[in-house]
């Protein structure tokens, strides 16, 4: 029997019940209950504690008693002007920031919550131990966010229809302002999240609720600002016909749903069992939005012309990111439990590609090094296109300059990031799952390579203004600077620099022979069984 056969049947049973019900209404009903069958548990859960709660209810009290007042002020303080003044765009403003309040702070917040007093009353273990995977319980919980910021936005959707009425704004408007919050809110939300997986632990709790909401005070104040000095100011001048605005949301969406796919995956891995698989997923979507971020410089290249500032800045920017992503791998766990190792691939060429996707600190550090090289490569590759060409740069470095300037990035990317792998180790692993000691540790000693030569500079020369030398090759931001800017580099740092990187890279493979050696082991017999025999009730 298919879903519509059993909606009839179920329509036709409440009508044999309640024989004073119209058909409308009964098949409605049975169509409701088909689909709430089908949801997410944890949606309907927290969607019937959230809308019951005490902070929803005065939240959306005050939504409604700001947007009355505002509405009130600003119609009175531009009597009798409202009639023929276009005042929408001005009144929008205001219900804007209204609304921004709830979406950008609250609803990430009690997000983070939600799933955090889950770990801290103990009732996450009841959950964990049901059908339902750390993924799902992690999607119901951004699905009942999401569920909020429907109800506050129809609360103040007569309001935002006003305002159209008062003109002064046009509808494309609105709804690009109303789309754009609501992904910035639903991926606040997905951070809210991450941050309840790094609340594991009591003594943090407090600090993390801190630090969370600083980063959507933040964050919402940034967003505020982007709209009204450029998205607000840009729809009015920008054309809606040009390509190049469509092209540009199009960017904006596609790094928006990489991050909010990663946010999303790194939520669910914090919140998984302990032999459970926690790194491909992740590396996968690294992949793919590193993919995407060249394709589209490759894209802008194309179409706007080439300049060789851009793959270094861009370069730069990918640098940051990786840093980041790097540490967060490189934390990792070397242990691979049984469960894991059960689907490792076997083939030859499955253990040659995928193997960087296993879980660990070894492959993590090395499927960093290679993606983070492959994006560096590919704007070599995209330069060199051009110059064979004929392209003419109107300022910035040659091919050459380009070439050795992202060399010597990779270089100390390598050095960086593997001395941190190295000094991982040493830590003991309970001191690790701090969320904190990783980045702390990988921002101590970047500013290390920079502060500790100039100071044993200053100390030996006492020069205030000290002159470039080998000494100086830890210093990745002084060197690269001379690096660019076609100077004088003395052969030593060449051999240090990259030197230093291969000797480090070559310890963090050696460290990791025992996870690239990894092989895909049997699945116990008692285990096939299990999966073959039905589930039972006892």
């Amino acid at each position: 029997m298919n879903s519509g056969e059993i909606i009839l049947a179920e329509a036709i049973e409440r009508r044999s019940k309640n024989p004073s019900s119209s058909w409308l209404s009964t098949l409605v009903d049975s169509v409701a209950s088909q689909v709430t069958d089908r949801l997410n548990p944890i949606l309907v859960k927290e969607a019937r504690q959230a809308l019951k709660s005490r902070q929803f209810v005065v939240t959306f009290t005050l939504l409604l008693i700001a947007a009355w007042v505002w509405t009130l002020f600003e119609i009175s303080m531009n009597m009798p002007g409202v009639y023929y003044t276009p005042l929408g765009g001005e009144l929008m403003l205001g219900y804007y920031f209204i609304l921004a309040v709830p979406m950008l702070v609250i609803v990430p917040f009690t997000s983070f919550r939600s799933l955090a007093s889950e770990q801290e009353d103990g009732t996450y273990e009841l959950l964990s131990i049901t059908s339902l995977t750390s993924r799902q319980i992690v999607t119901g919980k951004l699905a009942s966010a999401i569920l909020q910021m429907v109800v506050y936005y129809s609360a103040l959707a007569p309001c935002l229809a006003f305002t159209y009425l008062l003109r002064g704004i046009d509808v494309a408007t609105i709804c690009l302002l109303l789309f754009y919050t609501f992904l910035a809110s639903v991926l606040f939300s997905a951070i809210g999240l991450v941050f309840a997986g790094f609340s594991t632990q009591r003594t943090w709790n407090a600090m993390v609720s801190v630090l969370l909401l600083l980063a959507l005070a933040f964050g919402t104040f940034g967003w505020l600002v982007f709209l009204v000095d450029e998205l607000y100011d840009e729809l009015a001048r920008v054309p809606l016909d040009a390509p190049e605005f469509w092209i540009g949301n199009l960017v904006a969406v596609t790094a928006y749903i990489s991050y909010l796919v990663l946010f999303v995956q790194v939520a669910a891995a914090q919140n998984s069992f302990a032999s459970d698989n926690k790194s491909t997923r992740i590396r996968v979507t690294l992949l793919v939005q590193a993919a995407c971020y060249v394709g589209w410089i490759g894209f802008a290249f194309a179409q706007f012309g080439f300049e060789p500032q851009v793959p270094i800045v861009a370069s730069f920017y990918a640098a940051f990111h990786w840093m980041i992503y790097g540490a967060y791998l490189c934390n990792e766990g070397d242990i691979v439990s049984p469960r894991v190792k059960r689907s490792l691939p076997q083939s030859f060429l499955g253990r040659m590609l995928l193997t960087w996707f296993n879980p660990g600190s070894g492959t993590g550090y090395l499927f960093a090094v290679a993606t983070f090289g492959t994006i560096l490569l590919a704007f070599v590759v995209i330069g060199s296109v051009f110059e064979v060409l004929g392209y003419q740069r109107r300022w910035g470095p040659n091919l050459g300059e380009l070439v050795w300037g992202l060399a010597f990035l990779l270089a100390y990317y390598i050095a960086y990031l593997g001395l941190g792998r190295i000094l991982l180790r040493m830590i003991p692993a309970w001191q690790r799952q701090v969320f904190l000691v990783p980045i702390l540790l990988y921002v101590v000693l970047l500013i290390l390579g920079v502060v500790t030569p100039l100071g044993i500079d200053a100390a030996i020369s006492r020069n205030s203004n000290p002159t470039y030398s080998a000494l100086h090759s830890s210093n990745w931001a002084w060197t690269l600077n001379e690096v660019l800017d076609n100077r004088s580099v003395p052969v030593a740092v060449y051999l240090l620099v990259l030197g230093s990187a291969a000797l480090i890279f070559l310890i963090n493979l050696i460290m990791a022979t025992r996870e690239i050696e990894a092989v895909r082991i049997a699945t116990p017999q008692r285990i096939l069984d299990e999966d073959r025999s039905p589930a039972t009730d006892t």
